[in-house]
């Protein structure tokens, strides 16, 4: 908010997204073979008591974007032994492997995004 109130802006729109969450590797691994967990830190706290419930072994770590994460670990930006959190979307995209689906804590899992328009004139 406080970024936000930097700029000249009209909301146009504001539009709620339930969002959900999978734990992507790439293809042929397996949990036993992951090392650590990166994404995005909203993700990260959307699932993180999935996360520790089910893999309290594995650390996780924030990563700037879901999306970059699931590239940067299809590229091999990312070490192979990384899992990601991020969309099924994604997995489909870069062609990752879908260890879980819906790993999020809640299944009301909605994120709210803002369309805005640049004032002018002020």
């Amino acid at each position: 908010l406080t970024a936000m109130s930097k700029h000249n802006f009209s909301i146009a729109e504001i539009v709620e997204v339930n969002v959900h969450h999978c734990l992507l590797v790439k293809k042929g691994m397996s949990i036993a073979n992951v090392s650590r967990i990166v994404s995005h830190v909203q993700a990260l706290i959307q699932c993180n008591m999935t996360c520790r419930r089910k893999w309290p072994h594995i650390p996780t770590d924030e990563y700037e974007d879901t999306a970059k994460a699931a590239a940067d670990l299809a590229n091999g930006r990312l070490h192979g032994s990384t899992a990601v959190i991020a969309s099924l979307k994604a997995a489909k995209m870069y062609d990752l492997k879908v260890l879980e689906r819906n790993i999020e804590d809640s299944k009301y899992n909605f994120t709210r995004f803002i369309v805005a328009t640049r004032r002018t004139g002020l």
